[in-house]
């Protein structure tokens, strides 16, 4: 409230110093048109009219001039300053809020650098489709965990297939290409972002899998096909990201920093 009143002042006066000027020149100008109207001696039109006719002429006019116009004037310069200065201080405050919100909130990046498709040597698992990704969780605002992650995959028929709950990653996973990685303990990343918040500035990177079925293998392995992992932070707040495949997804797993060995 302190600062409020000095705040409305310079408003204040800044409009009212706007205002009485434009009310005095404009009234001068009308009151000279008035006078030379009504035939009053006035310098503005006839020169040779002596200056204090024409003076005495406009003190008359002057004095004449309703004092309540200058009243209403001010009192609603000062409902204007005063809405003027709330504005200005409602900006200022949704600005600190703003600023506040993004220091204290998640902002977490997800991507996915690779995409291998195949079917599952598992005979529980015959006849379904396995998806791996490795998925890098980046966070760019307040420590936060990644949870609750989600796959979505969009066949190029138009076909949509979800699943809400990712795959134990296996110790030892054999792709058909004939790698093998071995000894994936600890590569999960829905445990490395569970178990222990994505500090501002850092990033996580993990193995994510999921079983899809209702379509053969071939399907979800087709060059357009668009795979869409939905994960949340702390909050609640759900990211995506996405990969469209360009190539098979049934390539050669790559070899990322922190990767378990692979080996044919």
């Amino acid at each position: 409230m302190l600062e409020y009143f000095p705040a409305l002042w310079v408003h204040w006066v800044a409009l009212m110093t706007g205002i009485v000027s434009l009310l005095l020149s404009s009234g001068v100008r009308i009151i000279r048109w008035s006078v030379h109207q009504r035939g009053e001696p006035s310098r503005l039109i006839n020169p040779s009219v002596p200056a204090i006719l024409s003076q005495r002429s406009m003190r008359k006019k002057i004095s004449e001039f309703p004092a309540w116009v200058l009243v209403v004037v001010g009192i609603t310069g000062l409902f204007w300053a005063g809405f003027q200065t709330w504005r200005d201080e409602h900006l200022a405050l949704k600005s600190a809020q703003k600023t506040l919100e993004e220091l204290s909130s998640p902002k977490l990046v997800g991507s996915i650098e690779q995409t291998v498709i195949g079917e599952s040597s598992d005979p529980a698992l015959r006849g379904k489709t396995m998806v791996l990704f490795w998925m890098r969780i980046m966070n760019l605002g307040a420590d936060s965990i990644a949870s609750s992650y989600r796959l979505k995959v969009y066949l190029t028929d138009g076909k949509v297939f979800h699943t809400d709950i990712p795959e134990r990653i296996q110790k030892t996973l054999r792709f058909q290409t004939g790698q093998i990685l071995k000894d994936t303990t600890g590569t999960a990343i829905y445990e490395k972002t569970s178990e222990a918040p994505i500090v501002r500035g850092s990033a996580k990177f993990g193995l994510l899998q999921f079983v899809v079925w209702g379509e053969s293998s071939r399907e979800f392995q087709k060059p357009g096909t668009r795979y869409s992992v939905d994960f949340a932070d702390v909050n609640g707040k759900i990211y995506t990201a996405e990969h469209v495949l360009t190539t098979s997804g049934q390539g050669q797993f790559l070899s990322f920093p922190g990767t378990p060995l692979v080996e044919k």
